[in-house]
């Protein structure tokens, strides 16, 4: 690439003594500048995408400086393409230097597609692409739990929930609303997984609050739920199970119970000492009162007691009766 210049030269390298220069003392030029043009390296990339509409950056990993004007698909003959259709699979479409994939409803497996592209001045260069589509990546269940007025209570939202691709998608914090959230964004944009593994997860730390409480997350990723002064009922949240990859992998809702006199808390209340369990206060999810998993303790504690005491008393009678038989055998000595 050659850059001209054209300007004035001053006439200080004709007055070596520095004197200055009138404008009569100055001349027009030029300046040759060559830049070396960076060519294109298309690479193959490999991607995992979710059950909805979706932009994969092909262009993300490539080398050079690809133009995204000058992206296109090709079809299975090797010829370009604007819509390449995925038979039970959906459809793949170029869109402002994107390939949009539009997933068929239940859509699941691995997609492969060709695309070229090129420098602003270069020559064109082809890739290829692998896409592993899952139907469902995340399962969310709601979660319930109970406590008495003006206590803290800690649920654990993420014990229940199931990944549905272990290892596929590295789930991080999750993320509390106080109403149901919408997708970030409605068209994603999907990274080569050689580039995703290196973003870190986005944090949300902040505290939700309602007329029924306060909501956050402890270190541990817990919701934690503090009862507005006075708030007796049902306070309800919700969270995304966020993570390093777009998608929304899962809402669920949390509903905490605030009454009075109602037994031991479905969650470990909030010490004084810190966010851990008190003493008698379990956590227990789905079912299963405070006073009801006490009374089934003591009876177990009770009936292992009672058994202890009837092999003790066995023993003392077959002890007995060995020391009469002792007798017996002296007297007849």
């Amino acid at each position: 690439m050659l850059v001209v210049a054209t300007g004035l030269l001053a006439a200080a390298a004709a007055n070596p003594g520095g004197a200055a220069a009138t404008a009569g003392d100055s001349e027009s030029g030029s300046v040759r500048v060559t830049v070396p043009t960076l060519r294109y390296e298309a690479r193959n990339d490999v991607f995992r995408a979710g059950p909805y509409r979706s932009r994969l950056d092909v262009l993300f990993n490539d080398g050079g400086l690809p133009a995204r004007d000058r992206l296109t698909l090709l079809d299975r003959r090797g010829r370009p393409a604007s819509t390449v259709t995925v038979p039970r699979v959906g459809h793949l479409r170029v869109r402002s230097g994107y390939v949009v994939l539009d997933p068929l409803r239940g859509a699941r497996g691995r997609v492969s597609f060709t695309y070229r592209a090129a420098s602003p001045n270069g020559p064109v260069a082809a890739a290829g692409a692998v896409v592993d589509l899952y139907a469902r990546v995340i399962v969310t269940r709601d979660d319930r739990a109970r406590t008495r007025p003006g206590t803290p209570v800690v649920i654990d939202i993420a014990a229940n929930d199931r990944l549905v691709v272990p290892g596929a998608v590295r789930a991080c914090r999750p993320r509390l609303f106080s109403r149901p959230p919408r997708r970030p964004d409605p068209l994603p944009v999907v990274l080569p997984e050689q580039q995703r593994k290196s973003l870190v997860c986005a944090a949300d730390d902040g505290i939700v609050t309602t007329k029924q409480g306060d909501w956050r997350l402890d270190l541990r990723g817990r919701a934690v739920f503090t009862p507005a002064a006075g708030f007796t009922g049902t306070a309800n949240a919700y969270y995304r199970q966020a993570s390093d990859h777009p998608f929304d992998l899962g809402v669920a809702r949390v509903s905490v119970s605030v009454g009075r006199g109602g037994g031991a808390a479905l969650g470990s209340r909030v010490g004084q000492g810190g966010e851990s369990g008190g003493a008698g206060e379990s956590h227990t999810r789905g079912g299963g009162a405070g006073p009801l998993a006490a009374t089934g303790a003591a009876a177990v504690l009770l009936a292992a007691l009672a058994a202890i005491l009837a092999v003790v008393g066995l023993l003392m009678v077959i002890a007995a009766r060995r020391r009469r038989q002792d007798q017996l055998i002296d007297l007849e000595a």
